[in-house]
This record gives structure tokens, sequence and C-alpha cells, in this order.
């Protein structure tokens, strides 16, 4: 990956910082320690923290200075009596424990004790009311459908701690469990399969189109702006609604195996009225979890033929109907520790706050995302800014993003990080200036997206992505996976247009069927250090078509897993792991370490000016700007006592590419 000449300039402002800091430590007895943070203001989503510290100047003065971030979270606050306060995600008992209630957030949510005889009541930001009831699963093969589950009583409990409510043997017909998570950015219902739910074929169905289906029932709820998207799988087309109700909005769903590592399946759904019942009904193709059912205890041999409308075959479509009110199970809600260890297929559909919107992240500020946060409309992320993330935060972009969102350039990138990395931005408190456990995701992306001069560090997953993604002077370093691909129902591709991924344990992943074929463009990239470039999608087999090309690459110590790729005018260390056309190796690293840069190329590296121009014409064009060589002069514990005038230090490719 190539770097801009100016990035002498940042390495050396960097020691000189670093240099007044440490002549402050050096006297640092005769300056006051820093005063706690406190909150200077608070918005719904966000809280401005504050402190104030000292250090001695050179005349002896003591020079105050104030440290500054923002915390950022969706649902981060709430009005109450006039003012904002801080959002809680608790579930209290009613006091006759009939029921149960979370309040203390910007959406409200009532549990009724008896699911089969009640219903969800979410009362949404602006007002708004959501009463909803799920009441079967089923099948449908694009000609017949069939139920195989019917709601029925429950236990329920309040897991502790308590911000989930499961409602357990929810269904008749199955073995299935209920599970509600109320948190300060949504609410999420999961069907839990607890055993094989019974072969579509055993139905008369075609388990190659058929589509497991869950149905929940809204009643007389307000209509949302429903955006029809149509998704072409073997088992048909599959319609994806996404549903906006203002202050809401429900995404994509997804299902996953819980008590393993397996990927998640994407979950499309329909906002169907039918015989005036408002359905929403989630799908997913049988042939997509067959894997991960099979891992499931074997169905239940019992048959309930004789209690229709059960395992009954129908040429037209069937949705359960509300069920008469019989005798049912009058225990009271309790309490439980969280049970959900146990192995278990979900589905799940999520609702989201969606005030959060058009936000600026300004290049003078450091953010800590303190929970997942979701960010709607169109962001700005100027360069320069730091954001940091507690080991349980993540940031989703809920629209398509595109490179003008994007400002900053590659000598001011915006930078992602764990909290733990006092390296960058102001240190917050909790930071153990060292960070060894990863956050679960940086950023993940709905639809087409364009990103450029980012650079992302200690994630779990740097990148997940929907759609087809573009990636343009981007470092990814220090994290388990690179990009994760989370979409199996469309084609994809990637691009990526200098970019670094090094000390990853995977550069690419793609996680379920990509029956449509994804496609890898890789120019300029530099692989260091990884156990898997790419890695094979899980349980997909001979389904997904992928490809991969490679040019002017430097994989170093990086191990390749597949072989559907062309590759020319790369480079390898060691030399032995080399394959496609006008193949350069060597048997020595190919990197050298200036002040905080690990990867500027060795001196007389074989990886100079030996790449090929036949590559994306704006990315040749930026190369020409951008130098693989490192300063030339980096001050490190010197003292400039006299006027200096610094300048760019690097040199530029003019010619040829380096690779890398």
């Amino acid at each position: 990956m190539k770097t801009i000449p100016f990035l002498g300039i940042l390495s050396v402002s960097c020691v000189l910082q670093a240099q007044t800091l440490n002549q402050a430590t050096a006297n640092s007895s005769a300056a006051p320690v820093p005063t706690p943070y406190v909150v200077v203001s608070r918005e719904a989503n966000s809280t401005v923290w504050q402190r104030e510290s000292y250090e001695q100047g050179p005349n002896g003065n003591i020079v105050p200075h104030f440290n500054r971030y923002v915390e950022l979270a969706t649902g981060l606050n709430h009005f109450v009596n006039g003012q904002y306060l801080p959002s809680t995600e608790e579930i209290d008992l009613s006091v006759d424990r009939n029921s149960a209630s979370a309040t203390n957030s910007q959406h409200q949510v009532y549990f009724p004790g008896d699911i089969d005889n009640g219903a969800i009541k979410l009362v949404m930001p602006d007002g708004q009311t959501l009463l909803s009831q799920p009441v079967g699963l089923g099948y449908f093969d694009g000609s017949n459908s069939v139920l195989i589950a019917v709601l029925t009583n429950s236990t329920r409990a309040i897991l502790t701690p308590g911000n989930q409510v499961m409602y357990t043997n929810a269904f008749a017909g199955l073995n299935a469990d209920l599970l509600y998570t109320y948190t300060r950015a949504g609410f999420e219902q999961d069907v839990i399969l607890r055993a094989q739910p019974p072969d579509p074929a055993s139905l008369g169905l075609n388990p190659e189109t058929a589509r497991l289906q869950v149905f929940t029932e809204f009643f007389n709820p307000p209509q949302p702006v429903v955006t029809t998207n149509m998704v072409p799988t073997t088992a048909g087309n599959l319609e994806d609604d996404d549903l906006n109700f203002g202050a809401m909005a429900m995404g994509r769903g997804k299902a996953f195996l819980l008590g393993t590592n397996s990927s998640p399946v994407g979950v499309v759904k329909q906002w169907l009225l039918v015989n005036n019942q408002q359905f929403l009904v989630e799908e997913v193709p049988f042939r997509f979890i067959t894997n991960r059912l099979s891992q499931l205890p074997a169905p239940q041999t019992a048959s309930i033929q004789n209690n229709p409308p059960l395992d009954v075959v129908s040429a037209r479509r069937l949705l359960p109907m509300r069920p008469s009110v019989t005798a049912h199970d009058k225990s009271h809600m309790r309490l439980a520790k969280r049970s959900l260890s146990d192995r278990g297929l979900v589905l799940d559909y999520q609702i989201l706050n969606s005030r959060q919107t058009n936000y600026t992240f300004q290049g003078d500020t450091t953010y800590l995302i303190s929970a997942p946060a979701y960010l709607y409309g169109t962001n700005i992320f100027e360069g320069g800014a730091v954001i940091k993330y507690t080991n349980n935060a993540s940031m989703g972009l809920q629209s398509s993003v595109a490179s003008r969102q994007w400002p900053g350039s590659p000598y001011r990138p915006v930078i992602f990080t764990s909290m733990n990395d006092n390296t960058v931005g102001e240190s917050v408190p909790g930071s153990t200036g060292n960070p060894t456990n990863y956050y679960p995701t940086a950023l993940s992306l709905a639809g087409n997206t364009s990103i450029q001069n980012v650079r992302i560090l200690h994630a779990q997953y740097a990148i997940g992505a929907y759609g087809t993604l573009s990636l343009t002077n981007v470092q990814m370093v220090n994290c388990q996976n690179g990009v994760l691909f989370d979409n199996g129902y469309q084609s994809l591709i990637l691009y990526l247009r200098n970019v670094l991924m090094a000390d990853l344990q995977t550069n690419i992943n793609l996680t379920e069927l990509f029956e449509n074929g994804v496609g890898i463009s890789a120019q300029n990239v530099t692989f260091a250090n990884t156990n898997t470039t790419f890695a094979p999608v899980v349980g997909a087999g001979s389904d997904t078509s992928w490809s991969m090309s490679l040019t002017n690459c430097i994989l170093a110590r990086a191990t390749l897993v597949g072989n559907y790729l062309t590759a020319d005018y790369n480079g390898f260390y060691p030399a032995d792991i080399g394959f496609g056309s006008h193949q350069f190796g060597t048997s020595s690293s190919p990197f050298q370490t200036v002040a905080g840069g690990n990867f500027y190329l060795a001196n007389n590296s074989p990886f100079r000016g030996v790449g090929t121009n036949n590559i994306d014409p704006a990315l040749l064009a930026d190369l020409r700007t951008t130098t693989t060589y490192p300063p030339n002069t980096a001050f490190v514990g010197q003292t400039i006592s006299i006027s200096t005038n610094l300048g760019p230090l690097g040199l530029a490719n003019t010619n040829t590419p380096d690779l890398g």
C-alpha cells in the first residue's frame, strides 16, 4: 500500500508532541492531577464528556488543557421532565407478576404474562404503537404451503441480567421458544428452534424451493413506508421489504445457530395484508439452513395430523388465524438465569430507533461508541476523526454510503480503534492502554458502499458488507477479520484499491451461500502476516461461485485459500508461495519500519517499479502522488531549538507503480 509524502510531516508532529509531553512528565510533580470527566451536555443519542488536565510550561507556569470526547450510541438518553437522562435496558415485573415492562428508554415495550392470550406492545419514540403477536411457522415452496406450528400457552421468564423475556415451548407442533430482547437501540423478536422441523419433502413440498416462514400478526398498526426489493434465488424470487415507521425501522433479519461459530443467513420479510389481517412474514430458503438444522435434535415422531390445519398441504397461502380464547396457564412470570447456551436455530426480526440521521464526525474530535450505534441518512466522516469502541459496541450505517461522505485524505484518515488504544485521540475512562480484545464491528454497511481514507484497528470484523463494496486508501490492521460479506442472495463485487490488510486472521470472509456469485478485484493491495487471505464459504460447497483477481499486490506470509483466481504482477514473500503471471519473489522481509510506519518497502526492494499501469485509471493517478519510501529524516527524541521549516520527505511514484 502506498502512503503520501506528507506522512513525514505527520511523524514529525507526533514526535514533537511526544517530546512536549515527555518534558511535562519530567516536571509533573508541580502539575495538578487531571480532574474527573464530567458531563457537559446530553442529547438523544450522544453525551459530551470533558475534563481539565495540566502541564508545566517551560517557564514553570501551569498550562491547562481541556480534554473532551463524545459518547455516541443509539438511544443513549431519553427525555424526562424537560431534560435528557441516561437510558437503561432493564425489564421490570409488574406488582402482580402477571406482566412486565421496559420503560426507561426512548421506546417502551410491554410484555404479557401469557403470550398466547396477549400481545407485545411497542411504543415508539414518536408515540406510535405496534401491537403484535407471533402466531405460527410454516413452509411455502412457491406452489403449496403448510403450517407446521401454531402459538400456544407457555412458561415465561425474565432472563438475568434483565433485558430479555423468554416464552419456552411456545408453539404446538414444534419444539421452539420465543425470546424478546430490549435494548436502548431497539427491540428484537427471536424464534428459537430447539429441534429439527419436519423435512418439507416429508410433507409433499419441494425441498429445493421450500422456505421456512415465521408469521407475526400486527393489530391495527400504523402503516410503514415499504421499500420492496426482489431477491432472485434458486428457491424462487424472494420479496424483501424494508419497513420504515418513522421513528423506528425494520431492516433485514438473520438466522443463526446458537452455541456454534456458524455464520448467519439472511432472512427476508414481507408486510402482507390478508383477509384484513396484517402479517409480517419472515422466510429463509430451507436449503440455506439444512446444515445448521442437522445439528439440532431430530424432530419428534409424533404426528399432529388429527389436529388441523397443521401438516396439511394447501395450494393456497395458509396463515394462522387468531386463536380462540381457551384455558391458559395462569402461573406468574418469574426471574431466571440465562439458558441461551443450549443449541438452537434463531430466526429474528429487529426494529431499530432510526432517529440518528445525517451525523457528522468532526476531524478534531474523539468519539466513543459505547453501545450499538445505527446511523441513517447521509453521514459525514471528516479526516482526523478518531472513533473508539467499547468491547460490546459496533456501528451500523443503514443507508448506502458514497465516497463523498469520506472527505479525508490518505495522510488524514478516519481512525476506528478500541477504547483501550491510547496512541490516537483522547484517552477515555476505563482504558487499559492495551487493546488485546476485539470489539465486534467497526462498520456494518447496508447497500452498495464506497469507503476511502480509513484506518481500522482491533475489530473482530473491520467491515461487514451487505452489498457491493469499494475500498480505497484503507488500512485494516490487527483485526480478527478484514471484510465480512453477509448477503448470500445477490451477486456482489469487492473492489480493493491501495489497501493494507496486515496481521489479520482472515482478510476476506464469505459467510453464506453466494449462489449468484462474488467477484473480488484487488489492485495494489498488501496482504501481510495473515493466516487466511480468503476464507471459504461456510457450508456452501459447490453452490458458491466466486472469483478473485490480484494485480500489483504483495502477499507476505499470507496463505491463500481457493483456486478460482487470476494473478498478474504480484510480489511474494517467501518466494515459493507465488502463483500467476509476472511473479516477483524475495527470501527476506520486503518491509522496513520507520517511526510509526511498519510497511514501507525495504531499501532496494525487488517490488519497486515492477508493477503494471494496466489498472484502474483513478488508482493509477492516485499512486503517482504517493510513495512506498519512508521519510528521509525522522525526529525522535530530539529538541528543536531554532526555527525549522518541515516539508515533504517522501518520494512519489511517478512512473511504473510499485507493488503493494
